[in-house]
């Protein structure tokens, strides 16, 4: 075992090769490019970042404390760690980690099984230099004997270190988006899967070996200590296999719970605009609530059919053995079908009772977010009855479900009473063997414990693909588009933005398409447009016209269904969304933006990492300052922590809309949209608000509330460059149709 593992460290140079061999193992073929000269720590990040994206990986950067250092390691996956000065960086590749060993990738391409403790002794050892002078001191007066020194000062230097945060950490793992497949390969979910199904399958033999024991035993009228003991020995095995089998199923749950919830939570992210704005609050979060039940209940219910029919073919097994072997083998399957006869009636029940249930979720999601609007407008007796007619169709389905799932309880019994009637004849005639008697009872029992597992087990998978039909939509979003070309992420950079020169293209559309629906009239219809670096562009037209449409083209919230879209040169496609949304901000209308029940910080600085840097919160109150909101800062107890939204902090509606002005400003993007931002402000904050949004925006586009000459005098008088003043007509070759 190494000692030292300078030799299994990355140099800078390499770590491109480094991050494809970990490609490579998952099956991601993509090439990217070098590693920038710079070591700037921003520059390293977003490289790791970007060529992560590339390679289908979330490179997390993360800053873990020494005390957590051991538990990190021992649980992480694919991470890389940066060891060393930013000047001379070199990178430990971790593989994937365990309590006493690591595995790292070496620079040879082989992967080396390290001690934990090497790994970390090597991450602290420079923290841990300036402390051991002291630490020393303190052994030498409290004389410690020599023999437990070297323990104590690794104690005292761990508990000295232990909120000290370690820097150049990258945590590598697939994309919640990527293939299915991928992430149950790379999650060890199919190893699970087989242990438990092992565990399982070996406890069922086992049973039917010491029933077919006892049996047989009986049925000899040898009933003696010797068959007993053998029974009790094979019965008591079953213990430590179905303790082991239950371990099996815990995990099973919990990694596909964490796969579940990210897939989730990415298709939720990635919502079509107008799919979620075509949908109530209601529906929305009765998908939620029924991803619950997909993932409580095929959990569950999956691993409990899938046992169950195992049984079952292995019952099949049994009873086909010996003489009537056919005949009981056509009862099992008769009795299959009635089975899957009652467990269809109950689908279609619960189906209908899922359907009625939701839509009073929906129905009383909506009147509690519209409840001021129902006191004042709505007839109360009318709303009482169309509450009790929706309670009582629901208990009349909630009834019909009852009666169907209890009609499933009596399979397992009524198979047994089958079973035993069929063996009946035999038994009393005594014309069959004893073995073949015992044989055939074992499979009975065999059977009707299948039985009862499928029973349980339906009802809860059936419940769950219904679910999965109503949450279908959020998975299926979730899903990874193309990913960006390599090398273009980084021949525009984010930090090259400066650089762009006054004049030339940012913004260039031609022959541009789009629908609401995919068969609709066009909304937009051969569109043509060109913005320029350092643009002030006022955008008017009659009210739904298309200009928040064209905005939202623009700032990459909707897709054109034609046409060409570049942004510096570049498609939506090269760039991908991260890549164009890095270029243009936008602070849409005030009923799509939103409020978070946060903070006002992170309110304020959501299109950034998060926590915030010093650098990034005095910016934040500088902008703050700048749009006249330093007044209510200064009356907030927590000020920019403060707790703000629906149930902290109330804003007034001015105050809001220059939130949402100061959220976008902190992009520093490209090019800056701010569609009606300007319409809850009065005419001396507006000129406050449109000081420091024209210092600072680079290009501007804006969209006032009506079409006012007035308004595009009072941008032109706080902008030397004039404003370039369009209409719909002047953006589009053809009528934009609202």
């Amino acid at each position: 075992m190494p000692s030292d593992i300078t030799q299994l460290l990355w140099p800078l140079s390499r770590l491109s090769q480094a991050l494809k061999q970990i490609a490579d193992r998952r099956n991601v073929p993509q090439e990217i490019p070098e590693p920038p000269c710079h070591t700037g720590f921003d520059t390293l990040s977003r490289w790791i970042e970007a060529a992560g994206s590339c390679l289908g990986f979330e490179a997390v950067y993360s800053t873990p404390e020494c005390g957590r250092l051991e538990q990190v390691l021992s649980s992480c996956g694919a991470a890389l760690i940066q060891v060393g000065s930013h000047l001379e960086p070199h990178f430990a590749v971790l593989l994937s980690g365990a309590k006493q060993k690591v595995s790292l990738l070496g620079p040879d391409l082989q992967v080396h099984r390290v001690p934990q403790q090497v790994l970390r002794e090597k991450l602290v050892r420079e923290l841990e230099a300036p402390h051991i002078a002291a630490v020393d001191r303190t052994i030498e007066r409290a004389k410690i004997p020599t023999s437990r020194r070297a323990s104590v000062r690794q104690a005292l230097l761990k508990d000295r270190l232990s909120r000290t945060q370690l820097t150049g950490w990258w945590f590598l793992q697939l994309r919640p988006g990527a293939d299915p497949l991928a992430l149950l390969r790379t999650s060890g979910l199919g190893r699970l899967m087989a242990g438990f199904l092992s565990a399982h399958f070996l406890q069922v033999a086992l049973w039917v070996a010491s029933w077919y024991l006892i049996g047989y035993a009986a049925l000899l009228g040898r009933l003696d200590i010797g068959w007993l003991a053998g029974w009790a020995l094979l019965r008591s095995t079953l213990v430590p296999l179905r303790l082991l089998a239950a371990r099996f199923q815990a995990r099973i749950a919990t990694t596909a719970g964490v796969l579940f919830r990210r897939r989730l939570l990415n298709g939720a992210m990635n919502q079509r605009l107008d799919d979620i704005r075509h949908q109530g609050v209601g529906q929305l979060l009765g998908r939620v609530i029924e991803f619950e039940t997909v993932e409580l209940l095929s959990l569950s219910g999956g691993l409990t059919v899938v046992v169950a029919l195992a049984e079952l073919a292995l019952a099949m097994m049994v009873l086909t053995w010996g003489q009537g072997g056919f005949f009981r083998a056509l009862l099992l399957l008769t009795w299959l079908g009635v089975t899957a006869l009652l467990v269809w009636r109950y689908y279609v029940q619960r189906q209908n009772w899922t359907g009625d249930r939701l839509e009073m979720t929906h129905t009383l999601v909506e009147n509690l977010v519209g409840y001021r609007t129902r006191l004042v407008q709505e007839d109360r007796g009318a709303s009482n009855a169309s509450d009790d007619r929706a309670l009582e169709r629901y208990l009349r389905l909630s009834q019909g479900m009852d009666q169907s799932s209890s009609f499933l309880w009596l399979i397992p019994r009524g198979w047994l009473l089958l079973g035993l009637l069929a063996v009946a004849p035999a038994f009393v005639s005594g014309q069959h063997s004893t073995t073949l008697l015992a044989v055939t009872l074992g499979g009975t029992l065999l059977a009707q414990s299948a039985f009862e597992s499928l029973v349980a087990g339906l009802p809860q998978l059936a419940g769950a693909l219904i679910a999965w039909k109503k949450v279908k939509p959020l998975i299926q979003a979730g899903a990874d588009p193309l990913r960006p070309d390599a090398k273009s992420i980084f021949i525009n950079p984010k930090s090259d933005k400066r650089s762009s020169s006054i004049g030339s293209p940012l913004v260039q559309a031609s022959n541009l398409i789009f629908r609401y629906r995919e068969r609709g009239e066009a909304v937009i219809q051969d569109g043509r447009l060109t913005v320029r670096h350092g643009d002030r562009i006022l955008l008017q037209g009659v009210s739904g016209g298309g200009k928040s449409t064209l905005a939202s083209l623009i700032s990459g919230s909707r897709v054109p269904d034609g046409g060409t879209l570049l942004l510096s040169g570049l498609d939506r496609q090269t760039l991908g969304y991260a890549g164009w949304r890095d270029h243009v901000a936008t602070a849409p209308q005030f009923h799509e933006n939103f409020v978070f029940g946060n903070t006002l910080a992170f309110n304020l600085l959501l299109g950034r990492t998060w926590p915030p840097s010093a650098k990034d919160l005095e910016e934040a109150n500088q902008v703050c300052r700048e749009l006249g909101l330093e007044n209510l800062i200064v009356r907030m107890p927590g000020g920019l922590f403060q707790l703000v939204g629906e149930t902290g902090w109330q804003l007034s509606h001015g105050e809001r809309s220059r939130l949402y002005i100061a959220r976008a400003l902190l992009r520093n993007s490209d090019l800056l949209i701010l569609d009606e931002s300007f319409s809850a402000l009065d005419p001396e904050t507006l000129q406050i608000v449109l000081e420091c949004v024209l210092r600072r925006a680079r290009t501007l586009w804006v969209i006032p509330f009506r079409e006012t000459p007035s308004f595009a005098g009072g941008l032109q008088q706080f902008d030397n460059s004039g404003v370039k003043k369009e209409s719909l007509r002047s953006v589009n070759r053809s009528k934009l149709h609202g």
